[in-house]
């Protein structure tokens, strides 16, 4: 296992053809990696975890961090996830 952390700012990464790399992994497309890669905005607590061109896990240890991103890519919610993310976030805010 490799474990490399770069602590710096967004801008000082080329973070969309890491986006496109991530996704591209499970097709065949050139950019590709086939590694676990974590964003962490250490500012707000907020972890990202993209695996692949299908989805994106965003973990907090603040539901009040979440609160904008759940309302915003609400639409983006899997169905079988909904429910449950509901309850999450119901009476919360």
């Amino acid at each position: 296992m490799y474990r490399y952390i770069i602590n710096c700012k967004a801008s000082d990464v080329d973070y969309l053809n890491l986006l496109k790399a991530i996704c591209n992994q499970d097709v065949g497309i050139k950019p590709s990696i086939h590694h676990d890669v974590f964003f962490i905005n250490i500012n707000k607590g907020v972890i990202f975890h993209i695996y692949d061109d299908r989805g994106c896990d965003v973990i907090s240890s603040s539901i009040l961090e979440l609160k904008d991103i759940y309302t915003k890519f609400n639409k983006w919610i899997l169905d079988y996830d909904r429910e449950a993310i509901k309850r999450t976030f119901e009476g919360k805010f």
